[in-house]
């Protein structure tokens, strides 16, 4: 029995009904019901006619509006509060686009005009294209409950935003002394952890002392910090212990010593003990220290995460190892967007290309040496 429970943007409880076709192999949408009784009854007479080979379910029109209350009330409830939120706030373009209109009618032209209209509301190029995602999400739920489309979002839509440049450019070792040497001491910690270790920021301010094994040189992902209250991460792969150098253990040694009791027991707290508001922290430290330092005046913290993959890459280490401490569920998400070309390394790459080619040609010649002798002697 296919019923599923959930709840309409008013907040009423309502009863979804699938009965899977034995004849046409595939399940069947019958409808949504607001007692649990109702809904058991349409399922039982359903399946009974066909059982019988009477008629196939009947798919049901909708309104886009209400589509989008169930797929919001169903499809989000296993995600994440912040991204269910998001979710929803993409959403509202939708319903304030399409209304009441029955998602029957929608034809591939409409989509594109609402392309057109959300990429007129002032939004980035990178928002329009999740709202976009958020419709065809919309489109595939429909089609899963047996709603009738048209399917207009079958293929690639031609008009949506370029995708945005992900021209990763990591910091040299120097850049991070300098933005360290430039950040107020209370908060040195918070950026070497950063950079060293790789962790997002709500990671890193959700960390608490026993995060930390100074011993072993372990720092211990366990956490994040969202809205000042310890939630769970962002994936199950986003657990994970990251190896920390000896200069970090260190920092970090000497800033227990100092850290403020905290009610959560963060290791990164506020000097008056409170959890971290990142959007203050951005204001009254972060900016600052970069532009003390000298530094590009669009970096973010997210940045030190992307400096963190690029030195990985650099010293060699594998795709797998890279994954598993950046917390990432594919690898090649930690290589497509994560990894930059360091400078220097260009010049090596170039001096490494002329040693290269000397020694090849070093080679032939003495090959060519040893052929000549060989043919003199024979």
């Amino acid at each position: 029995m296919s019923i599923k429970k959930y709840k309409t943007a008013k907040g009423d409880l309502r009863f979804a009904v699938n009965v899977y076709n034995r004849h046409l192999k595939r399940s069947e949408w019958v409808g949504t019901f607001r007692t649990e009784a109702d809904a058991k009854l349409a399922f039982a007479e359903a399946d009974r006619r066909i059982r019988l080979g009477i008629t196939p379910v009947e798919h049901k029109d909708i309104a886009f509006s209400t589509l989008v209350d169930e797929w919001l009330s169903l499809q989000t409830v296993n995600l994440r509060p912040n991204t269910r939120a998001d979710y929803g706030y993409q959403a509202r373009y939708i319903r304030e686009y399409f209304g009441t209109t029955a998602i029957s009618s929608v034809t591939r032209p409409d989509i594109y005009r609402f392309v057109s209209w959300v990429s007129s509301k002032g939004l980035s190029d990178n928002y329009v294209r999740k709202v976009v995602v958020r419709l065809s999400q919309a489109f595939k739920f429909a089609e899963s409950m047996g709603y009738s489309t048209q399917a207009p979002m079958a293929a690639a839509v031609s008009n949506l935003p370029r995708q945005p440049d992900r021209h990763i450019r990591p910091l040299s070792p120097a850049d991070i002394r300098a933005l360290i040497a430039a950040t107020p001491g209370y908060w040195r910690p918070a950026l070497i952890v950063m950079a060293t270790c790789g962790t997002r920021r709500s990671e890193t301010f959700g960390l608490v002392t026993s995060s930390v094994e100074l011993e072993r040189g372990l720092l211990h992902v366990t956490h994040q910090l969202v809205n000042g209250e310890l939630a769970p991460l962002k994936s199950r792969k986003a657990r994970r212990s990251i190896p920390m150098p000896k200069s970090t253990v260190e920092a970090l040694r000497s800033h227990l010593d100092v850290v403020p009791p905290s009610e959560l027991d963060l290791l990164l707290p506020t000097p008056a003990g409170r959890p971290v508001n990142v959007n203050n922290f951005r204001t009254r430290v972060w900016k600052p220290a970069v532009k003390a330092a000298g530094l590009r005046s669009d970096l973010t913290m997210h940045d030190l995460r992307r400096t963190y993959a690029s030195a990985l890459a650099r010293q060699g280490r594998s795709a797998a190892f890279m994954q598993d401490v950046l917390g990432h569920e594919q690898a090649k998400t930690t290589l497509a967007y994560y990894i930059g070309v360091y400078d220097e390394e260009r010049a090596v790459a170039s001096t490494d290309m002329d040693e290269w080619l000397a020694r090849e040609h070093v080679l032939g010649q003495a090959a060519y040496s040893l052929v000549a002798i060989a043919r003199r002697n024979t």
